[in-house]
């Protein structure tokens, strides 16, 4: 009786490839992936100091509302006969909303003065600006005057 023998292959385990030709491979992605990140946060970087910019301007435009409201009620309350001693320039440096303010009171005919209030802001972010209105002697009712 013949035998016979299948030899059976073993499997090799599988060689590595040459790595000779992936050599500083790695490092180039990771360069590549580094300089796409510095892109994307000089992006936001940016962003974030726009944004910066643009709170501290409308925190500075709500103490610009809020000084102008104050100033106005001030004058209204303010007798007809004392708004003249109103006039003149004050310098603010107070935040919110530090400004030079320069009142003037103009007679506009006998019983009615013009008051116009001008505010400079410290901040070149905001610009000038101008109120103006009138006050009016009020007539007395009483029959004893």
């Amino acid at each position: 009786m013949i035998t016979c023998c299948v030899r059976t292959r073993r499997a090799r385990p599988a060689r590595p490839r040459n790595r000779t030709n992936r050599r500083g491979a790695a490092l180039i992605e990771i360069m590549a992936a580094m300089s796409v990140m510095v892109i994307a946060l000089t992006g936001v970087a940016g962003m974030t100091v726009h944004a910066g910019r643009r709170a501290s301007t409308l925190a500075s435009t709500a103490g610009r509302t809020a000084a102008q409201t104050q100033v106005v009620d001030q004058l209204m309350v303010v007798p007809y006969n004392v708004l003249p001693s109103k006039a003149g320039c004050t310098s603010i440096t107070t935040l919110p909303y530090p400004h030079r303010r320069c009142v003037t009171v103009t007679d506009v005919s006998f019983r009615r003065r013009q008051v116009q209030v001008a505010f400079t802001p410290s901040n070149r972010l905001l610009k000038p600006d101008t109120l103006v209105f009138e006050r009016t002697r009020g007539v007395s009712s009483s029959p004893l005057n």
